[in-house]
């Protein structure tokens, strides 16, 4: 579960993560929150705080990369 803080403002930006991070938590939640981040700010600050971590299945919230080192 990924929740954002209510602390977060501006170019400031903390969410907690809870167990397992979903790609829809990903998806719906962290992308466009740092998106919009990015588009009024110029530096971003992200904290994450993990707590209670058990897994991030393979694929989740990463887009495979065929490509490798040179």
């Amino acid at each position: 579960m990924l929740d954002r803080m209510k602390e977060s403002s501006g170019s400031v930006l903390g969410f907690r993560f809870d167990g397992k991070l979903s790609e829809s938590d990903y998806a719906t939640i962290l992308i466009p929150e740092l998106e919009r981040a990015m588009e009024e700010n110029r530096n971003v600050r992200l904290l994450l705080k993990i707590e209670g971590f058990r897994s991030w299945r393979p694929g989740e919230g990463w887009e495979a990369s065929s490509s490798g080192p040179g």
